[in-house]
């Protein structure tokens, strides 16, 4: 009896492009669909101002042409009259059609506050209602809006790593994309589709790649949180340490205790604009108004610029003095000395 009891049928090895085909696929299917939820919200979330405000036609028209001084005084003056405790006031100016009207909260005092939009001539707030639109919209395509943010930012970091994956395998298992980009067989059934498909990915591929890794590198501390939590622990004081040590500019104190009053912020909002003009400024965060080492900063608005440096002055709020620029001003150049006239 010719038996081969101990025989095993061999199985050819998987190559590398064969391994990465399947691996292409998987990544695909299986978080695919919320790709496409963020995707698609994303693209009707990038017109979230002008949804709500279509949705919204009880609001005035855009504040953006009024004077910057003259809107912050409206606005302080309501900020110390609700919140004089608190330990930052933050005020938004209508610069764009982002911030079409102008913004308040404040942090720190019996309880921060929620963002409310005001008028700018009267500091009262707007009643508007709401809608299902815009914001709700852009809330979808970065943090799924009805999940919790311990939820919702490990479900989309997820999804975006698996599209990395799908993108880099996609671009490996196509040995000749450019090839295959001319290539259509229409009428062939599933062959149309997968050139179909080539095509498209090949086409978008550029776009796709680079809103992958700038979403990953946004969502870079959700989905590596033991980075910061090894030097600044875990309890949510720490990770204020952090983005304090990450982000904030130089020259910021804690409060003296000693009370002092805020200084006048026309000079100073007339120094920012001398540096970049009106109607580019993004945003003030006063930190520990009423105190002697209160600290007022500004914030640029680049959205109308090809610059993607944003500038920060940090003014003394008691005196009015500016501190700080951040990043600080290039250094000029060293002239170098004259070259001593060549004798023969």
């Amino acid at each position: 009896m010719k038996g081969t009891e101990n025989s095993q049928v061999a199985v050819p090895a998987l190559g590398f492009r064969q391994s990465m085909t399947g691996l292409h696929t998987w990544a695909g299917l299986a978080l695919g669909w919320v790709l496409y939820f963020i995707f698609l919200t994303g693209t009707a979330g990038y017109f979230d101002t002008e949804i709500d405000r279509w949705m919204q036609p009880e609001l005035p028209a855009p504040q953006i042409d009024l004077p910057a001084a003259d809107t912050v005084t409206v606005l302080l003056a309501r900020l110390q009259r609700e919140a004089p405790a608190a330990e930052r006031w933050f005020i938004t100016l209508p610069a764009d059609r982002n911030t079409p009207y102008p913004q308040f909260f404040w942090q720190g005092a019996s309880s921060s506050s929620s963002r409310l939009t005001v008028d700018a001539t009267s500091g009262e707030a707007f009643t508007a209602r709401d809608t299902g639109g815009g914001q709700l919209l852009y809330q979808m395509h970065w943090r799924l809006h009805y999940l919790p943010r311990s939820l919702s930012n490990p479900v989309v970091g997820f999804a975006t790593l698996f599209m990395l994956v799908a993108l880099i395998t996609g671009v490996i298992i196509h040995k000749k994309i450019f090839r295959d980009f001319f290539t259509f067989r229409p009428g062939k059934g599933r062959r149309a589709w997968q050139d179909a498909h080539t095509a498209l990915g090949v086409v978008a591929l550029p776009f796709h790649l680079m809103i992958t890794y700038s979403g990953l590198i946004l969502l870079g501390f959700s989905l590596m949180p033991l980075v910061v939590a090894a030097y600044y622990g875990t309890d949510p004081k720490g990770r204020q340490q952090f983005i304090a040590d990450a982000f904030d500019p130089p020259g910021l104190l804690e409060p003296a205790g000693v009370a002092a009053p805020l200084a006048p912020l026309g000079p100073m909002i007339a120094t920012a604009e001398r540096r970049w003009g009106e109607g580019r400024i993004l945003f003030i965060d006063i930190r520990h108004p009423g105190d002697r080492n209160a600290r007022v900063l500004f914030h640029e608005n680049t959205d109308d610029s090809v610059s993607t440096g944003r500038e920060q002055l940090v003014f003394d709020g008691a005196s009015g003095a500016l501190l700080h620029t951040q990043p600080p001003p290039p250094r000029r150049p060293r002239t170098p000395p004259p070259r001593a006239p060549a004798t023969c």
